[in-house]
């Protein structure tokens, strides 16, 4: 269960920083690529190219967060901070979190 994101805040699950726009940055390039060296999905494959693509939300998620001053130190801060900052649809938020 995904707790609201101040919960991870006060357990020290995710970090406050100054914004970083670099650091968006850099996290927005690598997610760009890897999206575009995604290869045909077969049956063997399909694990890797599942494993890029959810890298890649993932490293665009934390950009958002690097933006706001934010480093998430699990995957369950980003799922929270997706949820109730940036008001991400609940189907998106549940899909992600599987």
């Amino acid at each position: 269960m995904i707790l609201p994101f101040e919960s991870y805040l006060a357990e020290g699950k995710v970090e406050k920083h100054s914004l970083d726009k670099n650091r968006a940055s850099s996290l927005i390039k690598k997610a760009k690529k890897r999206i575009k060296f995604l290869r045909e999905i077969t049956e063997e494959s399909a694990d890797i190219v599942f494993e890029d693509i959810y890298e890649a939300i993932r490293e665009a998620s934390q950009a958002l967060m690097s933006i706001q001053g934010y480093k998430p130190l699990s995957h369950e801060s980003l799922i929270a901070f997706l949820r109730d900052k940036e008001n991400f649809d609940n189907l998106i938020i549940h899909k992600f979190d599987l």
